[in-house]
């Protein structure tokens, strides 16, 4: 399905100029489209008990955890989609200057947001915080074009330390951390470890004091963490970590991190907003991947990760070019 969609996206860039700025516009909308059906069927779950679109999905079995899920199974999953048409909705609603527009953008915000808190996704509801504050710090990154790029930096990690102490107040004073939990329907007593993760990831120590110079640097081989713990590691770095190698984690992460700073600054410099939203959710992804296989889910993140990446290494045009075109 992926290799289809770019094949499309390729085929349009090729034959009708269209360059990588309105791809990007395009790929925000199939990702809205795509959180909005997801949400569909997580409400047609609520009511029915079962998310199935007739002839479109095949149902799959009822997810245990009482949070809905919808098709994907796994509330998480369910999660991750929405977080990436919300921040794409929002960055429409933030630049649409139609009433009428600005209202759809905002009735389809409210709807996924209450998606969102149902299906009862932690990382999920966390990431929403996190992704706005990014988009907010590439916005203003952007719009102000800030010369000393360092004290601009520091004082917005300033600024997020105190986001991050207010929503920690709300959680454990104003609200109560498990009252807030219980709300959105999940497991208040694996809180503590992270939903069990930091169990999982206490295997590490234990693999790596019997591993050889070169698994560190090559890894142990495919599935290496699932097959010795029988279990998923819940993070993609360390997983990736595992299982290939460290010289597979440094591109990984390397890789999309130098192509992310080149395009911010080519779009920064060519006046290119859409990349804000692009970047606010690659920057999701890689946050997620910290307590999640990310990088690894070929059903949801696998997919946006690829398709951002491939529509960052396509080259961009100003304005002006895209007026004469």
């Amino acid at each position: 399905a992926m290799m289809i969609f770019i094949s499309l996206l390729l085929f349009l860039y090729i034959n009708f100029k269209i360059d990588s700025n309105i791809l990007l516009n395009y790929s925000l909308v199939f990702f809205i489209a795509v959180a909005i059906v997801s949400g569909i069927s997580a409400v047609q779950e609520f009511f029915t008990g079962s998310a199935l679109f007739w002839p479109l999905f095949i149902s799959e079995a009822r997810h245990p955890d009482p949070r809905l899920s919808g098709f994907f199974y796994n509330p998480n999953e369910l999660g991750f989609v929405l977080i990436v048409g919300v921040l794409a909705i929002f960055h429409f609603l933030f630049h649409e200057t139609s009433k009428s527009k600005k209202l759809i953008f905002l009735l389809l915000l409210i709807f996924l947001l209450v998606v969102l808190i149902a299906s009862g996704s932690k990382k999920a509801i966390f990431g929403f915080f996190l992704g706005i504050f990014f988009y907010s710090f590439l916005y203003l990154f952007f719009i102000k074009n800030p010369v000393h790029l360092k004290r601009y930096i520091l004082k917005s990690l300033a600024y997020l330390t105190v986001f991050c102490l207010a929503v920690l107040y709300l959680l454990f004073f104003a609200i109560g951390f498990d009252e807030f939990f219980l709300l959105i329907g999940a497991d208040v007593g694996k809180l503590g470890t992270l939903s069990g993760r930091t169990d999982i990831w206490q295997s590490v120590s234990v693999i790596m004091q019997n591993a050889a110079i070169y698994e560190i640097i090559w890894g142990h081989g495919n599935d290496y963490f699932l097959f010795y713990t029988t279990r998923s590691a819940h993070s993609a770095y360390i997983q990736l970590f595992i299982d290939y190698g460290a010289i597979v984690v440094l591109c990984i992460l390397c890789f999309p991190l130098f192509t992310s700073i080149l395009y911010l600054f080519k779009s920064r410099k060519i006046k290119n907003h859409n990349a804000i939203a692009t970047l606010a959710i690659l920057f999701y992804i890689y946050i997620s991947a910290v307590a999640e296989s990310a990088l690894l889910n070929g059903k949801t993140s696998s997919y946006y990760f690829i398709l951002i990446l491939f529509i960052m290494l396509l080259p961009q045009k100003s304005r002006k070019e895209n007026n004469e075109n």
